[in-house]
């Protein structure tokens, strides 16, 4: 039986593939479970639509982080906390602190997008990268200072 996937499957292939699977495979798993569609020329040419579309929205998206990398690229934030002795922090900085900051400056980033390994927990001046698109990251630099 040949389906068209509508799923990346790590055994089978990548959305819109057309593969070989055995019967009782494609019938009572794959197309119930809505991860494959029957071969036939209608599915064919939804498919090829909807990779149409996705592309465009894939184009479109790049787009948008190439202009959203410009804007981050060389920006530095700076970030006010109480501290102790060895300049240590009540408290750490974290991707929220820093996505507020940059929320301040008029750059909208979702703070899942913000790669800090750990919270900050000392005064100075950190470089943390922040994810604009699947294989794009742009380093911004966050001082952070006594308050």
């Amino acid at each position: 039986m040949q389906v068209i996937l509508k799923e990346n499957m790590v055994s089978l292939g990548q959305v819109g593939d057309i593969v070989e699977v055995k019967d009782g495979y494609g019938r009572n798993y794959l197309i119930p479970k809505e991860k494959a569609i029957k071969v036939n020329p209608r599915n064919i040419k939804l498919i090829e639509h909807a990779q149409k579309l996705l592309e465009v929205k894939i184009n479109k998206d790049r787009a948008e982080a190439q202009e959203m990398s410009k804007k981050l690229e060389g920006q530095s934030l700076t970030i006010y906390r109480k501290s102790g002795e060895d300049d240590k922090l009540y408290g750490s900085v974290t991707a929220i602190d820093i996505q507020n900051g940059l929320k301040e400056k008029g750059l909208e980033i979702d703070r899942k997008k913000i790669l800090l390994d750990s919270s900050i927990k000392n005064l100075g001046t950190f470089k943390v990268p922040i994810k604009v698109y699947s294989e794009m990251t742009v380093e911004i630099e966050i001082n952070v200072a006594k308050a």
